[in-house]
């Protein structure tokens, strides 16, 4: 349940039909946030309180430290929550306990590299843009041609090719190639 509670979740629609699960029918939900920026730093506190789910807080807070690279952080605190558990036997049992869930990342948004009319070829813009998992060593690739020498449109050749996880096939790979 910690990982699906923080940002964006205690604002999704609430009713019987669209999410019958989210908790015990005729309680309100009554919820709060605050978004702040605080010298480029993104930080928003979350509080739901006692309703069809257990009580709940959160904080988390995002700064890009460059275009590419942004640094991101979580924390939750969760109260009364409800597990169930299987035993190798089959019996079925519930804990209630309060729970805590955090992160602390990294996050390479992507690495592009262009350099404008080459070879003193004007209008022309070469590129490549790279995004990579490091965790996983997946990464994805596309280079770009452009060129804008005529007035109004631009001619955008594009390719991509990528590679998935390391634990999957690499008959995953593929390629393929756009205009726009």
């Amino acid at each position: 349940m910690a990982a699906k509670w923080g940002q964006g979740y205690a604002w999704s629609p609430v009713g019987t039909q669209t999410n019958h699960d989210f908790g015990k029918l005729n309680r309100v939900n009554a919820a709060a946030k605050l978004c702040l920026l605080y010298f480029d730093t993104d930080i928003d506190l979350t509080w739901l309180g006692v309703g069809s789910r257990s009580p709940r807080v959160s904080i988390d807070f995002s700064r890009n430290l460059s275009s590419a690279l942004e640094i991101h952080g979580a924390w939750a605190r969760l109260r009364d929550v409800e597990t169930r558990r299987i035993d190798a036997a089959g019996n079925v049992s519930t804990d209630t306990r309060d729970a805590t869930s955090y992160l602390l990342g990294l996050c390479y948004r992507y690495l592009r590299a262009r350099q404008k009319e080459p070879f003193d070829i004007v209008y022309f813009t070469p590129s490549a843009t790279l995004i990579a998992n490091l965790d996983d060593r997946s990464w994805s690739l596309t280079p770009e041609l452009l060129y804008t020498g005529i007035t109004n449109p631009e001619l955008r050749l594009r390719a991509a090719g990528s590679r998935a996880a390391a634990a999957r096939s690499s008959a995953r790979s593929r390629t393929r190639a756009s205009w726009s």
